[in-house]
C-alpha cells in the first residue's frame, strides 16, 4: 500500500511541536535503524497458538515484540476484502486465523515467549474485569488526571512554537490547519502557550485563515 502522510501532516507537525521527544520516537521508528513497525504474517500461519486468544494475551506472547495492533480483513461496500488496522483494540477481542499483528521489534526473527512463562503470563491476565467495574475504574482514573494536571499547572511550562514559512495546502477552505494549531496546540500545552508564524502571507490573508466563511474560530 503507498503510504500518504499529507493528510495528517499538519497534525503531526502540531503535536511534535508541542511534545517535547515525539518527533525522535516517531524518526527511530522509521528510521530502520532500531525498533521498527512490523506486520507479521497471517497468525494461521506463523503463530498458530494465537489464534482463539484474546489481544490481550498476544500482547505478553513476545519476548522481542510489543504488540500495538492488528491487521484485519474486511470486506468493502463492493465485497472485495481489504485490510484495516486497528491500533489498540479491545483486550477482549479475539484473534483470527487470518489477521496479522502489527509488532514493534528490532529483530525480523519474532520469537514468542517460552511455554512456561508464557502460562504463567496467560494465568496472570485471566480473570475478566467486569464491565461496570472497569467502567467506574476509568471514570476515577480519568477524575485522578484531571486533578493532577490542575494541581501541577504551575509546574508545567507553556510552550512558545514559532512557525517559519507556510504551506499551500494551508487555506481557509481546509479545516485541518485550523485543527492542527487549534486543537492538537491548544489541548497539549499549558495555559500561555502560543504559536507564532513567520511568514510572507498578507496579514488579511492569514486573518481569514481563522475566520473563514464568517465564523470566527477559537484558538
Amino acid at each position: 500500500h503507498p503510504l500518504f502522510i499529507k493528510d495528517k501532516l499538519n497534525a503531526l507537525l502540531f503535536t511534535c511541536a508541542v511534545q517535547n521527544g515525539l518527533s525522535e520516537v516517531l524518526l527511530d521508528m522509521l528510521g530502520f535503524d532500531s525498533a521498527e513497525l512490523r506486520t507479521c504474517k497471517p497468525l494461521g500461519r506463523q503463530f498458530p497458538g494465537l489464534v482463539g486468544a484474546t489481544f490481550k494475551q498476544a500482547v505478553f506472547y513476545f519476548e522481542n515484540a510489543v504488540v500495538v495492533g492488528v491487521m484485519r480483513e474486511e470486506a468493502s461496500e463492493g465485497g472485495v476484502p481489504h485490510s484495516v488496522m486497528y491500533l489498540n483494540p479491545y483486550g477482549s477481542d479475539v484473534l483470527k486465523a487470518n489477521e496479522s499483528l502489527i509488532v514493534l521489534s528490532d529483530n525480523s526473527d519474532i520469537t514468542p515467549c517460552s511455554p512456561t512463562s508464557l502460562e504463567e503470563k496467560w494465568e496472570y491476565i485471566k480473570e475478566e474485569v467486569d464491565h461496570v467495574k472497569a467502567l467506574t475504574a476509568i471514570s476515577k482514573t480519568k477524575l485522578a488526571i484531571a486533578t493532577a494536571a490542575n494541581e501541577c499547572q504551575e509546574i508545567v511550562q507553556p510552550v512558545h512554537i514559532l512557525v517559519c514559512g507556510w504551506r499551500s495546502e494551508w487555506v481557509p477552505e481546509d479545516d485541518r490547519f485550523i485543527q492542527g494549531v487549534c486543537t492538537e496546540v491548544s489541548n497539549q500545552s499549558a495555559p500561555g502557550s502560543s504559536v507564532t508564524f513567520l511568514t510572507f502571507l498578507k496579514p488579511e490573508r492569514f486573518k481569514d485563515m481563522f475566520e473563514g466563511g464568517g465564523a470566527d474560530k477559537d484558538i
